[in-house]
């Protein structure tokens, strides 16, 4: 809703061999204002402190955001018990 008002996202979760979470929405016509939050950057790093891995960018006149998690990565959450 920020940065693409207006638009529709589609999330796609996909449980397996590991965890994948991927959510595109037609790339805006106009870019936003400067966000005052760590974007990208923050979730790259909330991905990678829970052992996954997290991509952004443009695809296809999209925006995607994917990421990906290893199966013995998604069976604990930090903080919380087994």
């Amino acid at each position: 809703m920020k940065h693409s008002p207006g638009t529709t996202a589609e999330v796609r979760l996909v449980i397996g061999d590991g965890v994948v979470l991927t959510v595109g929405n037609r790339l805006p016509g106009t870019t936003g204002g400067a966000g005052t939050g760590n974007g990208i950057a923050g979730m790259r790093q909330r991905a990678e402190l829970l052992g996954g891995r997290l991509e952004a960018g443009p695809v296809g006149g999209q925006w995607v955001v994917r990421a990906e998690f290893a199966p013995d990565e998604v069976t604990a959450v930090p903080g919380e018990a087994r």
